[in-house]
């Protein structure tokens, strides 16, 4: 969880964005993929973030989570600024601070559920919280699974996984890069679910890009970007409203 010492500001919004751009190629072929972004999550809360193809939310997700530079502006995690110092301090950092849910879940296939979870602990030099995420695992479902490796699970399954490995650490901010896009329809209610318990349980702020509707009724609010800017915000989204906010942005989907 978030240090108690840490500025009063920090503790309400682990992640600020600060006019974060980002620009591909030179010109005259120069792209932006971001243009300017502000915006701040605060902690314990649930945001999706939505747009059309080429909006510029894959981009927003790699560069606030720090898997990305920007071309200009300034990432906060903790009232820390993201990428300062060296690849090595950079790396640490994250590890320490940020959580990751990848679409097509990258566990390790030679190691078991409990195995995977355990994992960033180590990479980080942390303490081995062995019974945490064995509880983490039996919150997902998975107690009976722990002892399985990648090959011997479901998608859905796999994806439990990775959420427990992406809390195990207790990190300030997790991310979650279209995490249902590989699942079928009943697979992904029970991943937005395990991540709906990660906030209102564990406290956590996550912060999701999606592109689907009802996966981002799950969260308290939605953030819609298009042409690399923030366009429009949403509380308290419901997947009819959702899809009609983004038919307006994208006619042609």
């Amino acid at each position: 969880m978030i240090d108690s010492d840490l500025p009063r500001s920090a503790m309400q919004h682990p992640l600020r964005v600060v006019e974060l751009t980002k620009s591909y190629g030179v010109a005259p072929t120069e792209v932006t993929a971001l243009a300017g972004v502000t915006t701040e999550f605060a902690a314990a809360t649930f945001t999706s973030i939505m747009g059309p193809s080429g909006s510029g939310k894959s981009t927003l997700l790699q560069c606030a989570s720090g898997l990305d530079r920007p071309t200009s502006g300034t990432v906060y995690v903790d009232g820390t600024e993201l990428l300062q110092g060296s690849e090595a301090e950079i790396t640490r950092f994250r590890r320490a601070r940020i959580g990751f849910v990848f679409q097509q879940y990258n566990l390790l296939p030679t190691l078991t559920a409990l195995q995977n979870v355990i994992l960033p602990m180590r990479l980080a030099g942390k303490k081995v919280d062995r019974r945490r995420c064995i509880e983490l695992l039996t919150e997902v479902g998975l107690r009976d699974r722990i002892d399985h490796r990648p090959a011997e699970l479901s998608g859905g399954q796999q994806q439990r996984v990775a959420i427990a490995r992406a809390l195990a650490s207790r990190p300030s901010v997790v991310f979650a890069d279209e995490p249902t896009g590989a699942l079928d329809g009943a697979s992904a209610r029970e991943v937005l679910a395990v991540l709906r318990v990660a906030v209102d349980v564990h406290r956590q702020t996550v912060v999701m890009v999606t592109h689907d509707p009802v996966a981002a009724s799950y969260a308290d609010s939605v953030v819609f970007l298009a042409d690399g800017r923030i366009v429009g915000t949403m509380t308290e989204p419901t997947a009819p409203r959702v899809a009609e906010q983004m038919l307006r942005l994208d006619p042609a989907s």
